[in-house]
């Protein structure tokens, strides 16, 4: 099963999706022949790049394929998100609403294949694992 876990932010009385994890396998049919995995793969991607590339906003990827892993998130959490105004205020909102595309997208594919995806929030971990959520 692909479980796909979201980071959510607590900023000045907000709440923001500010990463993600991919992990798993699908299990749907086999490595190349697997729908449930091309489309959650494909929706990653594009969802990674239209943040880092189209908006411009450093993010942290990495994938380890052996284990099946996809990782994501906002630079900003690891300490480069700037304190206050209008620049963290961008940045948050832009993510979170790709994000968001992206949580509501898996939501409706994990409702269609029960057995092969799930969706999950968790709180994000800042500023050396202090939780801000």
């Amino acid at each position: 099963m692909i479980t796909a876990s979201f980071r959510r932010l607590r900023d000045n009385g907000r709440e923001y999706l500010c990463g993600f994890t991919l992990s798993g396998h699908s299990g749907y049919a086999d490595e190349g022949s697997d729908i449930v995995c091309a489309a959650v793969s494909s929706c990653a991607m594009l969802t990674a790049n239209t943040i880092s590339e189209s908006f411009g906003i450093d993010a942290r990827v990495s994938s380890d394929s052996e284990n099946a892993v996809l990782e994501f998130d906002v630079v900003g959490l690891a300490g480069s998100l700037p304190e206050k105004g209008y620049m963290r205020d961008y940045i948050l909102a832009t993510a979170h609403t790709v994000l968001h595309g992206l949580a509501s997208h898996l939501e409706v594919l994990a409702s269609q294949y029960q057995q092969n995806i799930r969706v999950e929030y968790t709180a994000a971990q800042t500023n050396g694992g202090k939780n801000h959520a």
